[in-house]
């Protein structure tokens, strides 16, 4: 597609793919020809949802969560970094309350921000000197890691594979490694859009 792009200006899908829905392909394709009235599509089939900002960083915490808790893969996407790490620390404050992320001993990572074993971490930098989980496999800049062990050396963790084709789980590297860069990560609940295309 970038090659493409690059050669003849942009690329335009013919008829859109990732859905199942008659009416979410219909009303994307208005919306993507600038049509305001696929929003009423989308309104109409609930999938717009409005708040005050704090109460809808609140729902949108929430219902990461609940996805989070049944081991699916969730994305969540905020406008800014700001947004994405206040996201993130409400998201890690209930995990960890659960019990799914440890209260104990932790790291610091980038703005202050603190992480423990079981916490998801966004990869800040590039290094392929590190094998990431998987033989010539670097560790990349935007690769969502799980933090396993905290050791003197740095942190252990396994990196995200994306969601299981079948079931939708969280899959992650067999092998963990160790990541000694890891004060320059950021918490990896929530990112924003430009990481989540990548």
């Amino acid at each position: 597609m970038r090659l493409l792009a690059g050669r003849l200006g942009f690329v335009q899908l013919a008829e859109p793919v990732r859905f199942t829905a008659a009416w979410e392909r219909d009303a994307s394709l208005r919306l993507r020809q600038g049509d305001a009235t696929a929003l009423d599509d989308y309104d109409q089939h609930g999938r717009i949802h409005g708040a005050p900002p704090d109460e809808a960083m609140d729902q949108a915490a929430k219902a990461y969560v609940a996805s989070y808790l049944a081991g699916r893969d969730v994305i969540l996407t905020a406008a800014d970094w700001a947004r994405c790490r206040e996201l993130s620390r409400r998201i890690r404050d209930d995990l960890t309350h659960l019990g799914h992320v440890d209260d104990g001993a932790s790291v610091r990572i980038a703005e202050g921000a603190e992480a423990s074993v079981g916490d998801l971490v966004i990869c800040r930098h590039n290094d392929h000197q590190i094998e990431a989980g998987e033989p010539g496999r670097g560790l990349a800049n935007g690769d969502i890691l799980r933090i396993e062990a905290i050791t003197p050396a740095g942190i252990q963790v396994r990196r995200l594979l994306g969601p299981d084709p079948a079931t939708g789980a969280r899959r992650f590297t067999e092998r963990a490694f160790t990541c000694t860069g890891y004060q320059t990560c950021d918490l990896a609940y929530a990112v924003s859009g430009h990481s989540a295309q990548g």
